[in-house]
């Protein structure tokens, strides 16, 4: 620690930014130095839960010291041309992974009171500007120990401001990973935590946090819907879903353009299968979709996809929520379009649950939609109306509990028939097959 001769590059006359990788040589470097940095960052690294815990106001004595190992390293690492031998480069290579994973336990342990300005311009100068042109590559497989102070410690607001460097290179080079084919679960995990916890803390009102916002926002509609389409992890579904329900939610989506690449994106996930796209994520899908639904100005035409997703849904899920979200889904759609009026009233009815009663369906209201279609609605219901009805029936057909749901369900499907056969054409005939089939 007192070996490292770091004071000469802080206690100048000049302001203590001043401190950068180009002032170093060559000649200043040796392996005596590099073995002194290795033990007070190995040192540290052994007592840092003992230190941290018993003594925390001596933490911040190891910032300068620790700055400058890591910056000769940064230093000795790019030079490595110039050392006799490979003995420099191979120390200070080891010298940033324990200098990195020592930052890290320090920025961590200071917490959100301290001051880390002051220091700003020289770390991000000697140890963060010449990552950003090749971070991508050299974070596809997994975080490396920058990307990881980045994504779990930026995001805290008295670190905010290293975000803000040169026009949010940071920022730009984290969601960057976002899109790429080849990034690993646990690099888009780190990106997808970053968002999400600055989307969170979106109440700040500093102008450059609200522009990190606009990158992320921005990026996040452009680019959400490629993940959503290319990725089979589920806890990747399952985070990227979450960014788009705090999207809705903060009202950030408010044009029609954005709402629309939006839909498209949830309806991507909603095709997936459970094991990539489990039950809990799904009812947040169909939440979003009804709220992005009662603002959208869009034709009939276009939402009929969701539609359709929507409905089938019904003979897939048991989960008391999930049918619940999916059928307030079916009153939006009713709300929004006079063609889903009757329907998302009827669909709705026929997936009632008592209002007294956790988790007891309410067989009279239920009951009583039935005999609606049943003997009134069924030569009226288009098939594109009777989808929600057909899957809902499909689904109580298998009810081993009760015996009216189910002999209601054989009969409403009886009914569907009936009324295919009723239709003029073989066209409008086969429209109603086709039904059957989605």
């Amino acid at each position: 620690f007192l070996r490292l001769s770091y004071q000469k590059f802080f206690d100048s006359d000049d302001e203590l930014n001043t401190f950068l990788v180009s002032k170093l040589n060559v000649e200043s470097i040796n392996a005596r130095l590099m073995k002194n940095m290795n033990g007070f960052i190995n040192l540290n690294l052994e007592i840092f839960n003992i230190l941290g815990k018993s003594h925390p106001h001596c933490l911040s004595n190891l910032i300068e010291p620790l700055i400058y190992s890591l910056s000769i390293s940064e230093f000795a690492i790019s030079n490595s041309s110039e050392f006799e031998g490979d003995i420099i480069e191979k120390s200070a290579r080891k010298n940033r992974q324990a200098g990195f994973k020592l930052l890290y336990d320090l920025t961590d342990s200071l917490g959100e009171e301290y001051k880390w300005n002051q220091y700003g311009d020289i770390m991000y100068n000697n140890l963060v500007s010449n990552k950003l042109p090749n971070f991508v590559q050299e974070n596809l497989q997994q975080p490396s120990s920058l990307m990881k102070i980045m994504c779990n410690l930026w995001t805290i607001p008295n670190l905010n401001f290293f975000l803000y460097y040169e026009n949010y290179a940071p920022v730009k080079s984290l969601i960057g990973l976002l899109p790429n084919p080849n990034a690993k679960e646990s690099v888009l995990n780190q990106v997808l935590n970053f968002i999400i916890s600055l989307i969170e803390n979106s109440h700040e009102q500093d102008s450059n946090y609200i522009e990190t916002l606009t990158i992320i926002v921005s990026f996040c509609l452009e680019n959400l819907v490629v993940l959503l389409e290319n990725s089979s992890s589920n806890e990747v579904n399952s985070k990227a879903v979450d960014i788009l329900l705090l999207l809705v939610e903060k009202d950030f989506v408010t044009d029609n353009d954005s709402r629309k690449i939006l839909i498209d994106s949830l309806n991507l996930a909603l095709d997936k299968p459970k094991n990539q796209v489990d039950l809990n994520v799904k009812s947040k899908i169909i939440k979003i979709i009804g709220s992005l639904i009662v603002g959208y100005d869009c034709s009939l035409e276009y939402i009929i996809p969701t539609y359709t997703n929507i409905s089938a849904l019904y003979s897939a899920y048991s989960d008391r929520i999930i049918r619940t979200v999916i059928s307030q889904l079916m009153l939006n759609l009713g709300n929004r379009f006079s063609e889903f009026e009757l329907v998302g009233k009827l669909a709705s009815d026929l997936n009632a649950y008592s209002t007294k009663r956790i988790n007891e369906p309410d067989f009279e209201i239920r009951l009583n939609a039935y005999r609606e279609i049943n003997q009134r609605e069924y030569k009226k219901l288009t098939n594109l109306e009777w989808l929600p009805i057909v899957h809902t029936a499909l689904y109580f057909i298998n009810d081993e509990n009760d015996h009216s749901m189910r002999s209601s369900s054989s009969y409403t499907l009886i009914r569907f028939v009936d009324s295919m056969n009723l239709q003029e054409t073989k066209e409008d005939a086969e429209s109603y097959l086709n039904t059957l089939k989605q």
